[in-house]
């Protein structure tokens, strides 16, 4: 059934996402912060991680150059684009760029030709640059929720 060109089902979800997430808006309100809650978003991002890093495991091969690329690509963006949700956090933020980004490095350097070995060392100097951007990025927030 459609309701103004939209169909009845999605409506419903849109509505049921709505309330739900109010919901527990209200509920979590008057929850006390506790050290719990760290650990338990901790172990599902690392999972997340674990998956990303699996990408790396199963299908990077020294034989398919343009494969490796796109893998490499697609590890890049993830761990630069989780610093806008983690970083608020270090802990969590460090933790999934190395789970990530960590088998991409150990993966070039088992490859026996040069220029992987070479890429890797980039990778490294990757790394090092979202470390620091982070530390920087948690800094300013640090900052700036202080001032708040």
């Amino acid at each position: 059934m459609c309701v103004f060109g939209v169909k009845s089902d999605r409506l419903l979800a849109v509505f049921f996402r709505a309330w739900f997430s109010t919901s527990i808006k209200n509920r979590l309100a008057f929850v006390p912060y506790s050290s719990k809650f760290e650990t338990w978003f901790f172990y599902p991002i690392i999972l997340n991680g674990l998956a990303w890093a699996s990408l790396v495991i199963f299908f990077m091969d020294e034989n398919e150059p343009i494969v490796n690329a796109f893998i490499m690509i697609t590890i890049a963006g993830i761990a630069s684009g989780s610093m806008s949700t983690l970083i608020s956090v270090k802990k969590y933020y460090f933790s999934f760029v190395f789970v990530v980004v960590g088998p991409v490095i150990v993966s070039l350097l088992l490859m026996e030709a040069t220029e992987y070995n070479i890429f890797a060392i980039m990778v490294l100097f990757f790394i090092f640059f979202m470390l620091k951007n982070g530390a920087v990025f948690n800094q300013e927030l640090t900052r700036a929720s202080s001032k708040s």
